[in-house]
């Protein structure tokens, strides 16, 4: 996990393009760097539907997306998509913690299109 402690100035070597900082009052946009003992960046999806579900998980967010628009376009009644952000517990068992939902994903009852929504 990134922790926004853990800024450099852009520019750097430690420039992280996948980071999503905010921008500073100043204008500068702090760059988040992971540390070398921080839990891999990963992302579940899932999509629900009253014939059943389809889920995983990927280190990739634009593929976990990708898979939950073709699990809607394939699903019927009244589905329901989400991608979440989360990481491997590091206490106990394997299982997975979530640090936040990325977005959620439906289908438009008119027209048939899938509707994303980022959190």
């Amino acid at each position: 996990m990134k922790n926004v402690a853990d800024t450099v100035p852009s520019g750097t070597d430690e420039h992280d393009p996948s980071s999503s900082a905010c921008e500073h009052a100043d204008g500068a946009t702090p760059v988040v760097v992971a540390r070398p003992n921080d839990p891999a960046r990963l992302f579940s999806w899932d999509v629900r539907s009253d014939g059943g579900g389809l889920g995983g998980v990927t280190d990739d967010e634009s593929l976990a997306i990708r898979h939950v628009r073709e699990a809607l376009a394939e699903a019927d009644g009244d589905a329901r998509g989400r991608v979440r952000r989360v990481g491997l517990s590091q206490v106990g068992g394997p299982a997975y913690v979530e640090f936040g939902v990325v977005g959620e994903a439906w289908r438009d009852e008119e027209t048939g299109a899938v509707v994303w929504r980022e959190a």
